[in-house]
C-alpha cells in the first residue's frame, strides 16, 4: 500500500535515473521528517532562537 501511494512508478519494469533519484529524495525527506518528529516528542525545539 505504501508503494502504491508514494511511488506508483514502482510498477514499471525499467526505472529511469530521474525516477530513481526522485524516489531517493522522497525517502530522504521522509527520514528527515521522522527525525524532526522524534525531536519534538523528546521536547527539543527545532528552530533557531
Amino acid at each position: 500500500m505504501f508503494l502504491h501511494k508514494f511511488f506508483p512508478e514502482h510498477k514499471k519494469h525499467h526505472l529511469t535515473t530521474n525516477v530513481t533519484e526522485n524516489i531517493r529524495k522522497t525517502m530522504q525527506d521522509i527520514k528527515e521528517q521522522i527525525l524532526q518528529c522524534r525531536k519534538l516528542v523528546k521536547g527539543e525545539w527545532l528552530y533557531r532562537e
